[in-house]
């Protein structure tokens, strides 16, 4: 096996037959490691040993076939030594495709999140000219909701799961935006997150992000004034709660909502859009409660 393992390593082969107990090896630990030092150079197992359960161990660790000695056809043995290479071939240029295709999604995801940032720029430029207040809040507002699409972006293209998003580094992030935009300072609010382990597609996490981007902003504007004399503390939940539903919370000690609020109130741009979001994105939602701060609960399905 030694020897072997040197030979495969300097010099090239169209194919590598193998017995799986050696002087210096055995079993499927003899396969592994010439795996390692050959992993382009398709293998058959040529053995005595008529294992099934072998067998299957054998392919799934990376043969392309299991021969039993004693039991082969001239012709059969041909045909295995000709589609394991092609097979091999075949992987390989399956390989170099997804590759190709992986890089392009990453490139895509990249200028999407560039594209955004041009806007959420064109954005602040145009604020410069505003005097009136309001209207620089909504400017802001919209910044920051371009942002929360844009980190969503950001995660995919520079992570190697292009697929799902870890959304306790994505929501970490957010934080920190949302901190340094609304010139909070982190020692006087602090925000509190449990987020377990949840990975979301795209289809799902901008929706959520979007969510959370509105819910963060209003706690961080309006539950605690100047006057208010607690420890402020802002609290961030996410989490399953079975195969088919999930739980997001926010909730805040602050002074609570406003004794008329209406939680579907189209004046509330934000809370608005929570609603639509969460109903009709996320087939969940939306309940708010209001005594010793403000809570808000989202039931989502299918998340």
């Amino acid at each position: 096996l030694e020897e072997a393992c040197r030979k495969v390593g300097n010099e090239s082969y169209d194919i590598i037959l193998m017995d799986l107990n050696l002087p210096d090896g055995q079993g499927i630990a003899s396969l592994r490691r010439v795996l390692s030092a050959s992993p382009d150079v398709p293998i058959v197992v040529l053995t005595g040993l008529d294992d099934r359960s072998l067998a299957i161990r054998a392919i799934q660790e990376g043969a392309q076939d299991y021969l039993v000695k004693g039991e082969i056809l001239e012709g059969i043995f041909w045909r295995v030594i000709c589609y394991a290479i092609e097979r091999k071939k075949t992987e390989a240029m399956i390989r170099h495709s997804l590759k190709e295709k992986d890089m392009l999604l990453k490139e895509v995801h990249h200028r999407v999140k560039n594209n955004l940032q041009v806007i959420s720029s064109l954005l602040n430029l145009q604020s410069r000219s505003i005097v009136d207040t309001r209207d620089m809040q909504v400017f802001q507002e919209s910044q920051n909701r371009i942002r929360s699409i844009a980190m969503i972006h950001e995660k995919l293209y520079t992570s190697d799961d292009m697929d799902h998003i870890d959304f306790q580094g994505y929501l970490d992030g957010l934080i920190r935006n949302l901190y340094h935009s609304y010139k909070v300072d982190a020692d006087r609010i602090r925000i509190q997150v449990r987020v377990e382990n949840m990975k979301l597609g795209l289809d799902k996490a901008v929706p959520c992000a979007l969510i959370l981007n509105e819910l963060l902003s209003n706690a961080l504007k309006y539950a605690f004034p100047d006057s208010f004399s607690g420890e402020p503390l802002i609290e961030v939940e996410f989490s399953k709660k079975s195969s088919q539903k999930s739980l997001m919370r926010v909730r805040d000690n602050g002074v609570g909502l406003p004794r008329k609020f209406d939680l579907h109130a189209r004046e509330s741009l934000g809370l608005y859009l929570v609603n639509l979001l969460a109903e009709e994105q996320l087939g969940g939602s939306l309940d708010v409660s209001s005594g010793s701060g403000t809570e808000y609960t989202l039931s989502l399905i299918h998340i």
